[in-house]
């Protein structure tokens, strides 16, 4: 797909029509005043003179007018190469308009698409949230008329042709390398702790991701070494962190937790800095239950901010 322009639009005033164009394919339009076989006719000398004379009166509006004029120009010229992005229920939705399909029904004039509303990358793998994408794109949430061109001060329409193509950015590229470099030297450093400082580590992760433990760190329980709450659910979860264990380690906490706890807690985590390989092979299937490998220990401890913790046990 190849993307050589992009409009944002704003889907009727105040955003009223948003869920009808983005369930139903369809990018509505207002222009009301306008008769649609103009538009389909491309007639736009008449369009702007019936703009002209809509704001003759007020001599104020005219910079209105021509904004106005000008976005529907945009809107019916767009092509196949043209994408267009909107903002619906706290995500990003962009589509491909059909060419020559200006039409209206009884809610309003409207352009069919010819690839429709969707708030995910080409490939589905990343979706479109507001909190994920670069401010450079929600500004545009705040463009209070109809529909704007994509600019690209500050590559904001070179970054959207690469989300939504999936291609990672440079900047991305170079801060992931970065973080899988701190982790590959967080691994051996976890591993060298000493249990208790290793529980100590398993327990600021959690708590550092905002859980409540309500258990005494450390004291002998009958099952867990940790007992978690989930702060705004008030649920209970539970914690086995082991330095070193086998498959056969797991599965006898995995059957035991089933048997007599799963009823009264949400999750069971296991957490192992060293397993053998067939339990550091093996991918649980069970929804409430969480196998923590070493890797994913580094990537939670630096997506915590407990780099320099594990820093300073290993200096």
């Amino acid at each position: 797909m190849k993307i050589e322009n992009a409009l944002y639009i704003k889907l009727g005033e105040g955003g009223c029509w948003e869920k009808d164009s983005i369930e139903n394919g369809k990018i509505r339009i207002g222009w009301k005043n306008i008769p649609l076989d103009l538009i389909k006719n491309n007639e736009w000398d008449k369009i702007r003179k019936l703009h002209d004379d809509e704001h003759k009166d007020q001599p104020n509006k005219k910079g209105v007018a021509t904004t106005d004029f000008n976005a529907l120009q945009k809107i019916i010229r767009a092509d196949d190469r043209t994408v267009f992005i909107t903002f619906f229920s706290g995500k990003m939705y962009w589509c491909v308009a059909k060419n020559g399909s200006i039409n209206e029904d009884s809610i309003s004039k409207y352009v069919e698409t010819e690839i429709n509303w969707s708030d995910k990358s080409i490939n589905a793998e990343r979706m479109f949230t507001i909190d994920t994408i670069s401010g450079r794109l929600a500004k545009y949430r705040g463009y209070r008329a109809t529909c704007c061109s994509v600019g690209n001060n500050l590559n904001e329409f070179e970054y959207l042709t690469k989300i939504i193509s999936n291609i990672e950015t440079s900047e991305y590229k170079n801060v992931f390398e970065a973080k899988e470099k701190l982790k590959a030297s967080l691994v051996p450093a976890i591993k060298n702790l000493i249990p208790g400082d290793f529980e100590i580590l398993v327990d600021l992760i959690f708590r550092n991701f905002g859980w409540k433990r309500v258990s005494v760190l450390g004291k002998t329980m009958k099952f867990f070494d940790i007992m978690l709450e989930e702060p705004l659910k008030k649920t209970l979860h539970g914690v086995q962190i082991k330095s070193k264990a086998g498959f056969a380690d797991y599965e006898h906490y995995k059957n035991e937790f089933i048997e007599n706890y799963q009823n009264d807690f949400g999750y069971f985590f296991f957490v192992v800095h060293t397993p053998d390989k067939k339990l550091k092979d093996y991918i649980e299937k069970t929804d409430n239950i969480y196998k923590f490998t070493i890797e994913e220990i580094a990537d939670h401890a630096i997506d915590s901010g407990l780099t320099g913790w594990i820093m300073e046990k290993a200096r």
